[in-house]
Order: C-alpha cells, then sequence, then structure tokens
C-alpha cells in the first residue's frame, strides 16, 4: 500500500517501550501484547516493546475517529463577494477558503494530537510521529452542521446553478 494511501510513513525503525505512554492506556495494552524485548529508542531501556510503525498506526487510526481532513468535510468559497454575506452567520474564512465556525480553526497535526490528549513522555516521540503522518491539516468531524440559513443560502445557489445550466445547455 502507498504512503499517501495509508496516510503515514512507514520507515522508522524505531521501538518504543509502553513507559512513553503514561496517558494512553490503549496504547500501553497494545505494547504489553508484544512478545518482543528491544532497546526503546526513546528511554534507552531493554523492556517490552514494539516498533514505532505499529504505534504511529494506532494514532493515526484514534486521529481519525476525533479529526478529518479539510478537504474531506469543509466547504470551501474563494469568492469574497459571496463571503460577505455568511460572515454575519458565525462562520470564519481559514486557510485557502475553508469555510469554519467561529471558534475552531484547522489544525496541524501536532495541535491535533494535542487537542486529542495525546501526551507521550518524550517530546521527540511526539515530533517522530507527527512527522510520519502525511496529512498536516485536522478538523474536528462534524464541525459544520448547517443552520437554517445556510441550507437556505446553499438551496438558492444550487437553484440558480441549475436555472444557468438548463438555459446554457437546453
Amino acid at each position: 500500500m502507498e504512503d499517501e494511501e495509508r496516510g503515514f510513513l512507514v520507515e522508522s525503525e524505531k521501538w518504543v517501550c509502553a513507559d512513553e505512554f503514561p496517558h494512553q492506556q490503549y496504547l500501553r495494552e497494545y505494547i504489553d501484547q508484544s512478545y518482543e524485548n528491544h532497546i526503546c529508542s526513546y528511554c534507552g531501556e531493554d523492556k517490552q516493546a514494539v516498533r514505532l510503525n505499529e504505534i504511529i498506526y494506532q494514532v493515526y487510526e484514534a486521529l481519525e475517529d476525533i479529526f478529518e481532513t479539510p478537504d474531506d468535510t469543509l466547504p470551501f468559497e474563494s469568492h469574497d463577494d459571496f463571503w460577505d454575506d455568511l460572515e454575519d452567520a458565525g462562520l470564519h474564512k481559514e486557510g485557502a477558503g475553508y469555510i469554519l465556525r467561529d471558534g475552531f480553526h484547522i489544525m496541524n497535526t501536532s495541535e491535533a494530537l494535542d487537542e486529542a490528549g495525546f501526551k507521550p513522555r518524550s517530546d521527540k516521540l511526539i515530533s517522530d510521529i507527527s512527522e510520519s503522518i502525511i496529512n498536516n491539516s485536522w478538523v474536528y468531524k462534524n464541525l459544520i452542521e448547517s443552520t437554517d440559513e445556510e441550507r437556505l443560502v446553499s438551496d438558492w445557489e444550487r437553484y440558480w446553478e441549475n436555472i444557468i445550466a438548463s438555459v446554457m445547455y437546453h
């Protein structure tokens, strides 16, 4: 499977022990099921450990339970004249034109991990995991639930697009 399809790189030859994850019980349990002893690349101790690649997979799966990419979920608007109509609806534009509710923002992987409560002991471990995840833009799932006003604007736009298309192609 290609790295892009998977969502993370699997190049690491590093090993990690359960002690590196004091706040992630699911990772501690996963590592405790391992029957291999290796020197942990982060604490330097010889103990029960798994390859970092396995942890990256587990962390990536956990991230996808909470977050998704802006491209997959957020509406996009690049025209400033249309945007003026929606600013009063409690929305803001971020990045190249993604529309988000006020109080939410697009996060990089490190911010998403922090937001999800991912707190390993080693900053280097956080860095290695963050750098292995290809996607570097995350938003909470189900971030945009349309208000009545937004649905009305969207329906109106769709209506005019259909009218224009029918006039042009009929």
